[in-house]
């Protein structure tokens, strides 16, 4: 398995969390969220899957509030479907921060 990835089973998990709530987390969060730190090397294993293009999903790690939100990346082919097949080398990535507290306080972006 390649680094910071992930279970689909988790994935699932996660992304039903986000879809039943998300936006009560998101008012919950008096925008303190501001982006997600994404690891280079999510980003360098993804593009090289083969696949085309990147997707990226949102996920609660717990429903309702209390949880950190994810972004989760998967390669997508050609047809425009999710790569996502462990047994053949197309993972789910994240092993990313919420900002804060993973920003940049000095840049321009805040």
């Amino acid at each position: 398995m390649s680094e910071n990835t992930i279970p689909l089973e988790t994935a699932q998990l996660w992304r039903s969390n986000w879809k039943s709530s998300g936006i009560e987390w998101m008012q919950a969060q008096t925008n303190e969220l501001q982006g997600f730190l994404v690891p280079g090397s999510d980003l360098t294993q993804v593009t090289g899957e083969n696949g085309v293009d990147c997707r990226i999903y949102f996920g609660l790690t717990e429903p309702g509030t209390g949880g950190n939100a994810k972004v989760m990346l998967v390669a997508v082919g050609s047809d425009g479907k999710d790569l996502i097949d462990a047994e053949n080398g197309y993972y789910i990535y994240d092993n990313s921060s919420s900002i804060p507290p993973s920003g940049d306080s000095s840049s321009p972006l805040n």
